[in-house]
């Protein structure tokens, strides 16, 4: 009984090796960036993937309505928690196609200039200080050093609710 049991899961056991190995081989030659590319060891650019190996397309066409769905950052407590992820649920951007956009809070608006890979403050004439953003399937991610924002383009219902409010 045993020697059938251990023929049995040989096959199995193998199977398992080899899936294993080729995960590793994987991880090892891509490196996946925020921008949406990937580069092999040999400095070569190939489209990013996500972990099961689907293409992640990337959009810089941004221009649209969008509204904060999330914020995430380092915080220590959980009232500290709370607060972020309701003040993560409020907010609108407006990004325009000449590349000027605002963040806009309770009546109160922080201008932006972009551009196809950074957000920029108005006031960053030089463009030192971008944050990278990422664009894929109406979903905008915005990073700076200590926090990562995602904003979803509005649906046409609620493009139309906002539009009234203005």
């Amino acid at each position: 009984m045993k020697k059938y049991m251990i023929k049995s899961a040989l096959p199995v056991l193998l199977l398992f090796f080899a899936c294993f190995l080729c995960s590793c081989n994987a991880s090892d030659k891509t490196a996946v960036n925020i921008g949406g590319n990937s580069a092999d060891n040999d400095g070569a650019y190939h489209p990013a993937t996500d972990d099961r190996g689907v293409f992640v397309g990337q959009d810089k066409e941004v221009a649209g309505y969008y509204k904060r769905v999330a914020i995430a950052k380092d915080v220590k407590t959980l009232e500290e928690v709370q607060e972020l992820n309701d003040e993560g649920k409020r907010g609108y951007l407006v990004a325009n196609e000449d590349g000027t956009a605002y963040f806009e809070l309770d009546g109160e608006k922080t201008e932006y200039v972009f551009d196809k890979q950074n957000f920029y403050l108005r006031d960053d004439t030089e463009r030192n200080n971008g944050f990278p953003y990422t664009y894929i399937n109406g979903r905008l991610v915005i990073t700076d050093e200590t926090t990562v924002t995602q904003y979803l383009r509005l649906t046409d219902e609620e493009l139309e609710a906002y539009l009234q409010l203005k």
